[in-house]
């Protein structure tokens, strides 16, 4: 099962999504595939965003340790 955690909190939204959905074998999983490609598709929306838009959008991705860059 893919789990997807959204959280709200004084303005700010966190989104994870952690599993495997277990329709089809590994590499073959179209709904995997589904929700990998919408949210590496909104990703791409928000990081063409805050190019364009500096001074309005700073955007950081961080790895499990907290580590990241802008």
């Amino acid at each position: 099962m893919i789990k997807i955690k959204v959280l709200l909190d004084n303005g700010e939204m966190k989104i994870e999504a952690v599993g495997h959905a277990n329709y089809a074998e590994h590499g073959k999983d179209i709904v995997c595939a589904g929700i990998s490609t919408i949210m590496q598709t909104a990703l791409l929306g928000i990081q063409a965003i805050a190019q364009q838009y500096p001074e309005h959008v700073s955007l950081e991705i961080q790895n499990k340790e907290g580590e990241g860059t802008k």
